[in-house]
């Protein structure tokens, strides 16, 4: 058993681990809804929150929870593991190798079914081969439609040799109908 093995105690409650671990993991798709009130303890105690995605089931409750880690000075995040992936420093060493071009704009396409489990994957691949700050986000659906189509959009800032230049915006788009898909990366 684990408790055996490494040490562990079980608990009742799921807030009765604050003052036990160093952080704590949201990871349940199912218990969405529930994410501020699962990780108010944690926050409250000034402890590290890291919530997979999707972080919030609503922009109301993802600002809570932002709000909270604010007041309670604790550190909350989510991201995504393919920033790692190699594809993405490929892409990285051929802008490099064509003398790091000026970018006016970039689209990821997304194509799972589950965009908003997954659009941050797209988003995290874009900061990490660009690199550089966010200036605005905006989000836009189109639901119902022949053509329903989900985009997350990003003005970035980033340097090119050597010189901050414009910022240009980067999208993480849905497209499930073939037409509108053209042109994906």
């Amino acid at each position: 058993m684990l408790q055996d093995e490494y040490g562990t105690r079980p608990v009742k409650n799921y807030d009765d681990m604050v003052g036990k671990v160093d952080g704590i993991l949201v990871s349940s798709l199912e218990s969405i809804d529930y994410f501020p009130e699962l990780v108010e303890p944690y926050l409250k105690a000034g402890m590290p929150v890291f919530i997979n995605r999707p972080f919030a089931s609503s922009m109301r409750d993802a600002k809570r929870m932002v709000e909270m880690s604010k007041r309670y000075d604790a550190p909350i995040m989510t991201g995504s593991s393919l920033e790692y992936v190699n594809e993405v420093y490929v892409m990285k060493r051929l802008l490099r190798e064509a003398g790091n071009p000026i970018i006016s704009g970039i689209n990821a396409h997304n194509s799972s079914t589950d965009y908003s489990n997954h659009a941050i994957h797209g988003m995290w691949m874009i900061l990490e081969m660009f690199g550089g700050g966010i200036e605005y986000v905006s989000a836009h659906l189109s639901n119902g439609t022949p053509f329903s189509h989900h985009s997350l959009c990003l003005l970035m800032k980033y340097k090119a040799r050597g010189e901050e230049q414009p910022p240009f915006f980067a999208c993480v788009q849905n497209c499930p109908n073939p037409i509108t898909a053209q042109g994906r990366i």
